[in-house]
């Protein structure tokens, strides 16, 4: 057991290992010692309304696009979001503003829950993460 969930959070460890310096990311370490923790996220996507995609291509489509937003979901709670901003202004006038959102990393393990279709064509996927005891044992002689 503790052999498969090494090899399942191999990638996130490293990804954990850049977060434990700050100090968010030593806080979950210490919770680590003792308890669970486990991450939840929900992705939503939408049905095409290209017609030349059939109704199972839409489907597949729209649930794969609410996963992979589960998972960056997923990812936002567990590492750190860089946030760019640029306005032009012109006459004291907002002419241009641009917000761009990047979070970057890797999650392994994580495991759909659920997955909803609801009326008007949106797709929702439940996905959960859980880090155990085990974990910060494997974890601990990386912590400074």
């Amino acid at each position: 057991m503790l052999k498969s969930t090494t090899t399942s959070f191999i990638l996130f460890l490293i990804l954990l290992l850049a977060a434990s310096q700050t100090f968010a990311g030593i806080a979950v370490l210490e919770k680590l010692k003792t308890e669970s923790i486990i991450f939840k996220a929900t992705g939503e996507g939408v049905y095409s309304d290209d017609s030349s995609m059939g109704s199972a291509q839409k489907k597949l489509m729209a649930k794969r696009a609410a996963t992979v937003d589960a998972y960056r979901k997923l990812l936002e709670k567990v590492n750190e979001i860089e946030v760019n901003s640029e306005s032009r202004l012109e006459d004291l006038l907002i002419k241009h503003d641009e917000v761009t959102v990047r979070v970057s990393g890797f999650i392994r393990g994580a495991q759909i829950i659920d997955v909803r279709t609801e009326r008007d064509g949106v797709v929702e996927v439940d996905v959960m993460m859980e880090l155990g005891k085990d974990f910060y044992d494997i974890f601990k002689p990386y912590i400074r």
